[in-house]
């Protein structure tokens, strides 16, 4: 492995965008997740959580105050007060269903009875039939008094739990009335002005709230009675949720403490007003601090809590082994950081604009008498060349810069629009090219990419061709349709084209990875059982690298049309460690004076893979390379010099967002400070503690 100097930056900051709710579907191990800005993001969890794909929302037409699902297809309501289903392959809405009186605050969905309830703002549960087209009005049940805030069904499907300010309710949904109103407890000065965020309805007919006084509290359904209440938090609860055994609960607020209760048995005879003899109760059991404000929303998949809310992280957790993932906003970027490598300049992609950075030079180009840590006095200091706003202030979904500088390419939802830069003067010139093929103007475009040599823009549109255009004469050079020759059947999620033109391979969500040479169909890899998070065409050796979401890896030789050697010897001597890490494999490169050896990245760790080493034993520890520096490092990883395996770690990063080579001598990482989300974040709620002014 070479020396190189790295280009570190750190200044870039995208927006963090707070999680309002998650919908999560168990069958398809999908996550619904809904942000400050109205966008949508899809997870895949099956594997190792990452980005499916992302609707890109509008503040100002449509808001989610709520999420649900019925199998594979998602429903929304919000201000607007109607209820919106989405559609997976065209990344927008489907249908738009009206609801009565206003705001939709609350769905739920039993999906064995195909009804969906909405909760409004003037007291209305709309009742709706699911059917293969859409929504059908069912009927509508007894006006309450108050907005309706949260709802939840009983397994049976025939009765229905709402929560309001200061009441809960019991619905039997054939006779359209309400069977219980359970007021809260009026010897409390504060019950008037209680606000129920949350329900769950179990199958013995126990409802579960949680409240704005930070109380959790049980109820018996049939008879109307509350058995207990228990104040876990010092502020609103503001999600709950149960697990599929109706064995767990989980609630969380404004205090962000997640409050675990467990179902036990209890033999002994209870009071008349508490559970009967040898029936279940619900104890308190453990406590976990995961967020650093408001937790908006709990999902669970099998024994995994996902949870987000204020600091915009979507949090993985679990026990047993005892552990907490924490995935940042930037995930669901495609292309956060575009290179210019000829004029050593770095494209930064944020939610509406672009920014053009020039790097900053070293005093010294001797890298051998600088350690690895003190870093190399700078000559020059990065600046910032061009700020480009999109039209409209528009979400962009992904933009590109060419090698020269001479080019600035992005999309939006309604249009791609590329610009000619001029940096020579002192002051850079900007011009828009506007005669461009008109299909660009026709179609969402999901990712745009310009060859190494600033000749050929290439866009691909959703659902539909990809188009090759020559940036000389703006015109059509040619296209490829992967959907009508059957090659793909869903979202085209990762694209990549070769250094010599010839080569452009694409990978879409169900796992199809083709292969176009020079227009036609050159060959496709077998079909494996994930997608892909991430794959890269080696510049020189012809080898396209792909990595699954379960993080095996395959090399495959574009020329042969067949696995490499050492993509076969892998794939029996994955290191577990390495399938059973927790985040996505975000990006590939390869180094530029040794061809053997692969970097990959995710979040939080840089791995670099020698081809020209033997593998070691699947249950083996990956070496960690470099002196071990911090004397109370408690990582299991073993520190060397020098690794003798083929895998092993070179850096530690957080929120590392780009690292790729700028030439034969430097490399370039983005990451993202974690403190700039948190100064851009709203202020939360904090504890008063002991000999703290």
């Amino acid at each position: 492995m070479g020396t190189y100097g790295v280009h570190n930056i750190k200044f870039y900051a995208p927006e963090p965008k707070v999680i309002n709710c998650i919908a999560c579907e168990p069958k398809s191990s999908r996550l619904a997740v809904s942000r400050a800005d109205q966008s949508i993001e899809i997870w895949d969890i099956s594997e190792t959580p990452h980005v499916d794909r992302v609707f890109i929302g509008d503040p100002l037409s449509n808001s989610i105050e709520c999420l649900t699902w019925f199998n594979d297809r998602l429903f929304s309501g919000g201000l607007q007060g109607f209820v919106n289903e989405y559609d997976m392959r065209r990344l927008n809405i489907k249908s738009s269903t009206a609801v009565t009186s206003g705001t939709c605050w609350c769905l739920s969905v039993h999906k064995k009875k195909r009804l969906l309830a909405a909760g409004t703002e003037q007291g209305h549960i709309n009742l709706f039939q699911i059917s293969d087209e859409g929504l059908l009005y069912e009927k509508l049940l007894d006006r309450q008094q108050g907005r309706i805030l949260c709802t939840a069904w009983h397994s049976s499907g025939d009765y229905l739990v709402t929560g309001c300010a200061a009441a809960v309710r019991v619905w039997d949904i054939h006779k359209g009335h309400a069977i219980h109103k359970m007021s809260l407890d009026k010897s409390s000065k504060f019950s008037k002005n209680t606000a129920v965020w949350c329900v769950a309805f179990c199958a013995d007919f126990t409802i579960i709230t949680g409240d704005s006084g930070g109380f959790v509290r049980f109820w018996d359904g049939k008879t109307g009675v509350q058995w207990s209440d228990v104040k876990t938090h010092k502020k609103d609860i503001l999600a709950l949720t149960v697990s599929e055994d109706e064995n767990y609960l989980y609630c969380a607020g404004v205090d962000p403490t997640v409050v675990c209760f467990q179902r036990t048995r209890k033999p002994q005879v209870c009071s008349t007003s508490g559970p009967e003899q040898g029936s279940s109760v619900w104890v308190r059991s453990v406590n976990r601090v995961i967020h650093e404000g408001d937790v908006k929303s709990l999902a669970l998949h099998g024994n995994r809590l996902y949870s987000g809310g204020l600091d915009s992280y979507l949090s993985l957790s679990y026990y047993p082994p005892k552990t907490l993932v924490k995935y940042p906003c930037t995930l669901a970027q495609s292309t956060p950081v575009s290179l210019a490598k000829d004029i050593q300049h770095v494209l930064l992609q944020y939610t509406s604009h672009l920014e053009l950075w020039s790097l900053g030079s070293a005093q010294s180009t001797d890298l051998s008498s600088h350690s690895n840590t003190t870093g190399v006095p700078l000559l020059s200091f990065p600046r910032l060349i061009v700020k480009m706003s999109a039209v409209n202030n528009a979400t962009i979904r992904c933009s590109v810069v060419s090698n020269d500088g001479k080019y600035v390419a992005y999309s939006t939802e309604s249009c791609v629009r590329l610009h000619s830069l001029d940096l020579d003067g002192d002051k850079p010139q900007i011009s828009r090219i506007k005669n461009l093929p008109a299909p660009l103007f026709k179609s969402i475009f999901t990712h745009v990419l310009i060859s190494a040599d600033s000749t050929l823009l290439l866009a691909v549109s959703l659902n539909g061709p990809l188009y090759i255009i020559d940036l000389s004469s703006l015109e059509i050079k040619y296209c490829v349709d992967p959907y009508k020759s059957n090659l793909m059947s869903d979202v085209i999620s990762l694209v990549q084209m070769s250094e010599c033109k010839q080569y452009i391979v694409c990978a879409d969500r169900k796992s199809h990875v083709v292969i176009w040479k020079n227009g036609q169909h050159h060959a496709s890899l077998p079909r494996y059982r994930k997608p892909s998070t991430a794959m890269a065409i080696h510049p020189t050796l012809s080898t396209l690298v792909t990595v699954y979401s379960d993080h095996r890896i395959v090399e495959f030789d574009l020329n042969r049309k067949a696995f490499t050697t050492f993509s076969r010897k892998l794939e029996t001597n994955h290191p577990n460690e390495w399938l059973s890490r927790q985040l996505p494999v975000l990006g590939i490169e390869f180094d530029p004076q040794d061809s053997s050896l692969i970097y990959l990245m995710d979040d939080s760790a840089l791995c670099v893979i020698n081809k020209n080493k033997s593998l070691a034993h699947a249950d083996a520890k990956i070496p960690r390379l470099g002196p071990k520096v911090v004397s109370g490092d408690s990582s299991n990883s073993t520190h060397v010099i020098e690794s003798k395996v083929a895998f092993h770690f070179v850096r530690r990063n957080k929120h590392l967002v780009y690292f790729g080579s700028l030439n034969d001598k430097e490399m370039l990482s983005v990451q993202v400070n974690p403190l700039s989300f948190m100064e851009k974040l709203p202020p939360t709620w904090s504890k008063k503690q002991y000999g703290v002014a």
